[in-house]
């Protein structure tokens, strides 16, 4: 049992479908138009090699950015235990750290216990439903509650 959720098993349990998310869509493109138009004033500027470069490389860092990898990934917290649910198959997984939360993004990396593959979630407020994403706020601020270390006194 993860040491961080073991604490607050009793709680209700999460369970989650992760959607499409037009905010992850619209901050990508914005990303992208302008990672466009600063390789483009680089153009201007005088440094067509260098412009070229960056953008052979950006376009495979724009294909990552645009493709939703999460979309249609579950993940379930029961009993102190985290899964996550990948087609059919419902793998138990522990977070490698604490969650990170905004109030329109939560990032969790989690790690499958048998194959150690690790997963990055960037989960947005619009891709769940309100009730879904208010039991992720509460389970992502009791894992980092319960991460914390203890600060000793002097």
């Amino acid at each position: 049992m993860p040491l961080s959720s073991s604490r607050y098993s009793s709680s209700p349990e999460l369970c989650l479908q992760i959607g499409n998310s037009r905010l992850r869509y619209s901050l990508a493109w914005t990303l992208i138009v302008a990672e466009i138009g600063a390789i483009g004033l680089l153009f201007l500027r005088g440094y067509p090699c260098g412009s070229l470069l960056l953008l052979l490389v950006s376009i495979g860092l724009m294909r990552r950015l645009v493709l939703n990898r999460a979309r249609g990934l579950g993940l379930v917290w029961r009993l102190g235990n985290w899964r996550l649910l990948r087609g059919t198959a419902s793998l138990p997984v522990k977070l490698l750290a604490a969650p990170v939360a905004t109030p329109w993004v939560i990032f969790l990396a989690v790690v499958e216990l048998a194959g150690g593959r690790t997963t990055r979630l960037w989960i947005f407020r619009d891709s769940v439903s309100p009730a879904q994403w208010r039991r992720l706020q509460v389970r992502s601020e009791l894992a980092t509650r319960c991460d914390r270390k203890p600060v000793s006194g002097r």
